[in-house]
């Protein structure tokens, strides 16, 4: 099975691609700052593509054939998503919408996502109610 592992190098994503590996073709899409770590783990078994999940064109090309997409791009903390609003938008919210976007486009069968705490306490830092 071809997976497309958005976020793969980060900490959950790179034990999945580490894991995942051994079975299946990965391909990790990730900014690829730790690529050189991970790249020692893995080898050539997994494709690492440096990109952005708001990049449609890029996921155009790495989309093809996946029968998986497991989502767990993102990045920068509440504290980097405080102090740039517009990245954390373009980010979280429209590369999320483009990612499912392209994966329904490109008939991906099964798409996974998870989210970290972020997503759950930037509103409490901001003091933004909302119902627990």
């Amino acid at each position: 099975m071809k997976i497309l592992i958005a976020g793969g190098a980060g900490f959950i994503g790179s034990a999945l691609v580490l894991a995942l590996s051994n079975r299946h073709r990965i391909v990790c899409l990730d900014h690829g700052k730790k690529y050189p770590q991970l790249r020692r783990l893995v080898g050539d078994r997994v494709s690492l593509v440096e990109g952005e999940i708001s990049d449609g064109a890029l996921l155009d090309r790495v989309m093809p054939g996946t029968e998986a997409v497991i989502h767990l791009g993102g990045g920068g903390g509440n504290t980097r998503c405080l102090q740039d609003p517009a990245w954390a938008v373009q980010t979280h919210i429209v590369g999320t919408r483009l990612l499912l976007q392209k994966a329904l486009q490109h008939g991906v069968a099964r798409f996974f996502f998870a989210s970290s705490v972020t997503a759950y306490t930037t509103y409490r830092q901001r003091e933004i109610p909302f119902a627990e």
